[in-house]
């Protein structure tokens, strides 16, 4: 058969299946013993298809060589007449040229623009919340989703803020850029400045007999030291111009309007008065204020007309236990009131130009900048050194006053002030019974004095650890920070620490245990009636403080416990364990196949419920831990239900870390059973009533305030 009839008869069969027909197309019948000619090459593959929407990669490029051509035909012999014989096969032909690569594929659109407040990572078609980046680095603008990258760190020195995640910007106001063990990059500020980057300054402070109130540069509150009188260190939101801390508490509004909160230890019902106001002063069961006319308005008890204003007009006012004083228009005084020790007898002659009232005397500043005090019986306290002021302020038996030079002078017989008053330039100053803060020219503010109730804690520094009392902390370079009157009488031993927990006080004695960096325990601190064990030796990796004991976990899974007298509360069960708490004559601990195990007087903490969990928190006869399904579960004194598996006692998160009665979520907001409302920012962990947040600042509530710095 000749080609010619062979392709005829395939052309059929071989187009139906698909294939090429180079061969029969270009082949010739060659003559005899004549070379073939090659083989047409293959056509390349197609082009890369296009990219589907969203992708940022081209098309791939097309397909290698097409394949070689067909070996050539053998010779027909047939047409031979002769029979003669045929030629041997043609040599095959030569490999086809290799086929043109594809075009590329046209590149994909981009996606969707990534909302407001998450980025794109560079090589990922997800969007991620802007949290996600550690202060102190920052990502490209949201919604240009090919240009959005992965967090960048800020430049050294400079952090950025939660507010403002895609801004660097430098600590300012001595503020100092550290870097926390989460590797996020934050300002440490001096006490009294404020803010992310320690851009807001401190306008004028107030101290009552347990707290402190301060308002910064933008007008905003914070106040600090006990808070069981009705949230009185916990003041309300907006812009305030003057404040008087105390047990019940008042400011103005930068509006004029009053805001007062705490409770009024008075049978009269605190209604407030109308109208608007320029200067304010409280004591625990009455107040006066005077308003922006100059006449006076007073409230509370009355007993011995301390709230029955005087007429006239005045600059500002001041008021004592039971009575009242003012500074009239025309540079007078005036008081009224319980008369005890001649505190309603003010001085006359001169010009004044300030007064100050605490308890039973008073201070007040002459023209010439020369004082006049009356009050005390005691001389030493009555009797004003000479030299000139330009700002007084009378304390519970003690005063404090700025010099023209700056410089802050005190006097009295409170040792706690008068031995420890601060260096520099001061603007404004206050004082409460037993401390005094007082504003820097630079506005950063400087307190001392007794601190039982951290009144004389100005929120300062960044923080990893903090006792479960609030009471003292490791900052985040190691060093023990005191909160408390212990940092005026202790001697902390040196080493660098992880971890600190302080006794609760007992029999005159303070006690304090710490770990150290290098796993070892050490303890100090004053001891009252109480004989102190010294901490056990080896490595431990957790430490808790009890009533008047402490308990340690071991490397090796161990609860070691001392100081608590041989009792039951300090003698752990045996087995290995991967948490360990301490609360007031009870303990638990967390077994390491993740069961609860108490032991101690526990007939008011009651049996742990069951199940497994990770973590675990006591504070006195409560009780609460981290189940493994992060669900917050607890138990005890407070919480009534007797099931401790009871939905009632169970929040189910799901949580990070807990403590008694608060948690900190996967999300990291702080979640707490005592109040309902949300408190702003991201945390990390939470221990009883002190809670430290992501930039390393530490926000105390409940019985003691302490507010972050932002």
């Amino acid at each position: 058969m000749t080609l010619g009839r062979l392709c005829t008869a395939l052309v059929v069969s071989v187009t139906a299946l698909g294939y090429p027909l180079s061969a029969c197309s270009s082949a010739k019948s060659a003559a005899p013993n004549q070379e073939p000619t090659a083989g047409a090459g293959g056509i390349g593959e197609f082009g890369g298809s296009p990219n589907s929407a969203g992708s940022r990669e081209p098309g791939a490029a097309g397909s290698a060589a097409g394949a070689g051509g067909q070996s050539g035909d053998s010779f027909d012999s047939e047409s031979n007449s002769e029979g003669g014989k045929a030629d041997s096969a043609g040599a095959a032909g030569s490999a086809g040229a290799a086929g043109n690569a594809g075009a590329a594929g046209n590149a994909g659109q981009p996606g969707s623009p990534c909302p407001t407040g998450t980025f794109r990572v560079s090589d990922s078609d997800s969007c991620r919340p802007w949290s996600e980046c550690k202060l102190g680095s920052k990502f490209a603008a949201s919604g240009t989703a090919m240009s959005d990258t992965s967090c960048t760190p800020c430049p050294q020195g400079q952090t950025t803020t939660e507010s403002d995640p895609m801004r660097c910007v430098a600590c300012s106001n001595g503020g100092t850029a550290v870097t926390l063990g989460s590797g996020a990059v934050v300002c440490d500020c001096p006490a009294g400045t404020w803010g992310s980057a320690c851009e807001k300054t401190s306008l004028s402070v107030s101290a009552g007999w347990r707290s402190t109130c301060i308002i910064k540069s933008d007008h905003t509150l914070v106040c600090f030291g006990a808070n069981d009188n009705e949230k009185q260190s916990e003041p309300p939101s907006g812009p305030f111009s003057a404040v008087s801390a105390e047990e019940y508490t008042c400011g103005i509004r930068t509006d004029g309007s009053l805001a007062c909160w705490g409770a009024l230890a008075s049978s009269t019902s605190p209604k407030l008065p109308t109208g608007t106001f320029t200067s304010i002063a409280t004591e625990h069961d009455h107040a006066c204020a005077v308003r922006t006319d100059g006449t006076l308005a007073c409230w509370g008890s009355n007993d011995y007309g301390e709230s029955t204003a005087r007429t006239g007009t005045f600059t500002s006012v001041g008021v004592g236990p039971h009575y009242s004083c003012g500074l009239r228009t025309d540079g007078t005084l005036a008081c009224w009131g319980l008369n005890s020790i001649g505190n309603v007898v003010a001085p006359s002659g001169g010009t004044f130009v300030g007064l100050s009232v605490s308890g039973y005397h008073s201070c007040a500043l002459r023209a010439d900048q020369s004082l006049a005090c009356w009050g005390s019986a005691d001389p030493g306290f009555v009797a004003a050194p000479p030299g000139q002021f330009v700002a007084v302020a009378t304390g519970g038996s003690f005063a404090c006053g700025i010099a023209p030079d700056a410089h802050i002078a005190c006097w009295g017989a409170t040792e706690y002030v008068t031995a420890h008053v601060p260096t520099g330039s001061f603007k404004s100053i206050a004082a409460g019974t037993g401390h005094v803060c007082a504003v820097r020219t630079d506005g950063s503010v400087a307190c001392w004095g007794d601190s039982m109730y951290q009144q004389a804690t100005a929120p300062t520094g960044t923080f990893s650890k903090v006792d479960s009392r609030g009471s003292v902390a490791v900052t985040t370079d190691g060093a023990i920070a005191y909160w408390d009157n212990d940092k005026l009488t202790e001697t902390t031993p040196p080493g660098t620490f992880v971890e600190v927990d302080a006794g609760i006080p007992y029999q005159g004695g303070t006690h304090k245990c710490a770990l150290k960096d290098d796993k070892r325990l050490t303890c100090w601190g004053t001891t009252g009636n109480l004989t102190h064990a010294s901490p056990p030796q080896g490595s431990f990796t957790a430490l808790t403080a009890g009533s008047s004991y402490f308990c340690a976990l071991a490397v090796d899974g161990a609860v070691k416990c001392w100081d608590s007298g041989g009792s039951e509360k300090g003698k752990p069960p045996p087995g290995t364990f991967t948490d360990v708490a301490a609360g007031l004559d009870n303990t638990c601990a967390v077994s390491s196949s993740g069961v609860l195990n108490c032991w101690g007087y526990i007939a008011y903490l009651g049996t742990p419920p069951s199940g497994t969990f990770s973590s675990v928190a006591l504070k006195n006869n409560d009780a609460c831990a981290l189940r493994s399904d992060s669900a917050m579960v607890c138990w005890g004194g407070d919480y009534y239900d007797p099931d401790p598996n009871s939905a009632k006692n169970i929040d189910p998160g799901p949580f990070k870390n807990v403590s008694v009665g608060c948690g900190v979520t996967t999300n990291g907001e702080l979640r707490c059973k005592s109040f309902t409302s949300a408190r702003p920012g991201k945390y990390t962990s939470v221990t009883n009533d002190c809670a430290i947040r992501t930039n390393g600042r530490v926000e105390c509530f409940g019985s003691l305030m302490r507010p972050p710095q932002d």
